[in-house]
């Protein structure tokens, strides 16, 4: 019974530490709790603040880059342009070379032509087929003959004989030259150009070209007309010789 009696006190001593250390960890629980919730909520807060500046930051970098590339592409966009126009010039001088050295090809010729003084007037044809079927562009050199000063004047014909149907042709006027006759009027030389067209089924053979002045007598030279290999271009540009 004694035993007992001493027992109880430190019993219910034990049981009052208990109670206090539960009490006490129970505030701190809360206080823990309460003061856990707000630094988790500072930290989500923060958080989100550095999502937030990195996202800014990215997006002006993203604007950057943007930017950047508009510019490149201009700038490939005008160099193409400057390329295309560099081109271009490049493209229509060669034409422009080649066509002054085929004038020059042209009055070297002249001038080797006038350099015969064989008396003709009629120096030279040339005939050349065009992308229209049966069609062919003409021209016609004209030399003064002389070493008077006085101006040439007449017109100027072409006739062009061949077989149509197994029968000998001759066809001249406007039938063949819509332009006919044409004009002529120099000192020193002139240069007749005009298109001809040809009816379906007629073969040519020859060409007449004739020069009828205002006064005297009238000048006819004849040249062959270009051959079936003649009519690839380099072959068709040659000037043809008379046959007279």
């Amino acid at each position: 019974m004694r035993q007992s009696r001493r027992g109880r006190p430190w019993q219910e001593g034990r049981a009052s530490w208990c109670l206090v250390t539960g009490f006490a960890v129970f505030l701190v629980g809360i206080t823990l709790g309460y003061y856990g919730v707000k630094w988790l909520q500072q930290g989500e807060v923060q958080g989100r603040r550095d999502c937030q500046r990195e996202v800014a930051r990215l997006e002006r970098q993203r604007g950057k880059l943007l930017a950047r590339q508009a510019r490149l592409d201009e700038a490939l966009r005008l160099e193409q342009e400057s390329t295309r126009a560099l081109r271009e010039t490049l493209d229509a001088q060669s034409a422009q070379i080649a066509d002054l050295q085929k004038e020059l090809a042209f009055y070297l010729h002249l001038a080797r032509s006038a350099s015969k003084a064989d008396g003709r007037l009629i120096r030279d044809l040339w005939i050349k087929p065009l992308a229209q079927d049966r069609r062919f562009r003409f021209r016609v050199t004209l030399v003064r003959p002389d070493q008077s000063r006085r101006a040439i004047l007449g017109t100027l014909t072409l006739s062009v004989a061949g077989r149509r149907d197994g029968h000998q042709v001759r066809l001249e006027g406007r039938e063949i030259d819509a332009a006919t006759p044409h004009r002529v009027d120099f000192r020193y030389f002139q240069v007749v150009e005009g298109v001809l067209e040809l009816p379906r089924g007629f073969v040519p053979e020859t060409v007449s070209v004739t020069f009828r002045p205002k006064k005297g007598r009238s000048s006819v030279r004849r040249f062959p007309w270009p051959s079936a290999q003649a009519h690839a271009e380099a072959a068709a540009e040659a000037v043809l010789e008379p046959s007279d």
